[in-house]
């Protein structure tokens, strides 16, 4: 007698039915869903990545760091472990979302990117900028000009994560950890000491294309009142996250 599985029918006829069941399930996925269709056919190879030109009124560092970034997209398209769904840059390494933001109809996401090499930012050498794309369903994305990109004759070595926002007029804001290059002393004037890590901001007047340091950074100076010690016990606070509003009152 054939054994029975707890429904009543032959487990022999049950693994026979697995096959069929997967295969009808791909099918209907099929059906439904364009992109599982093309899943089913054919295996997903990611497409090589499209990086604008450097836009106008691009700073140099921004300008710089496009053409390096550009130059890595053939190799990065070689690559077979490159994933074909899930988001990446158009070449080398990217680390965390660092901005993500809801625009005029578009999600816009701010990322950690070397757009020097395939090396992380944090090593020696090495570098960080804000890769910048945007989508309209978070499934198709389009690359956008690198946001920021380190500024060496300030003494820059990284720009580290923070966050985007809307100020109260409704203009976007990043708000980013300035990192600076081991050695280098600020001008006296500046206020700053050595080896601090500050708090900058960037804001665009052009539909999130181009970015503008702000002539009052830091904004948030290290050992600025306010800031829990705990996060300035080494070299100043970092990596921003969170934008507080502060109700006003009025008396009377």
């Amino acid at each position: 007698m054939a054994a029975l599985d707890r429904r009543g029918v032959s487990l022999s006829d049950s693994r026979s039915r697995w096959p069929l069941a997967l295969a009808a399930l791909a099918g209907l996925a099929a059906g439904c869903f364009p992109a599982a269709r093309r899943a089913v056919a054919e295996p997903v190879a990611a497409a090589i990545d499209r990086l604008p030109p450097p836009p106008p009124g691009a700073t140099p560092e921004v300008e710089a760091a496009m053409r390096r970034l550009e130059a890595a997209v053939p190799a990065a398209a070689g690559d077979p472990t490159r994933p074909a769904w899930h988001f990446r840059p158009p070449a080398l390494w990217m680390n965390d979302i660092c901005g993500a933001i809801h625009v005029d109809g578009w999600y816009h996401v701010f990322y950690q990117l070397n757009p020097t090499s395939p090396e992380p930012s944090w090593h020696p050498g090495q570098t960080s900028a804000w890769g910048h794309a945007r989508s309209r369903d978070l499934v198709v994305w389009e690359h956008l000009p690198i946001a920021i990109a380190a500024v060496a004759a300030e003494g820059e070595l990284r720009c580290n994560s923070g966050c985007a926002v809307l100020d109260d007029e409704g203009t976007p804001t990043i708000f980013y950890t300035y990192v600076p290059r081991p050695g280098y002393q600020p001008p006296p004037d500046r206020g700053w000491t050595a080896g601090d890590r500050q708090q900058l901001i960037a804001t665009s007047r052009d539909g999130l294309v181009t970015w503008q340091r702000s002539a009052r950074n830091p904004v948030v100076p290290r050992r600025a009142t306010g800031i829990p010690a705990a996060f300035d016990r080494f070299t100043g606070w970092s990596d921003p996250f969170e934008w507080i509003m502060v109700p006003a009152t009025k008396s009377g």
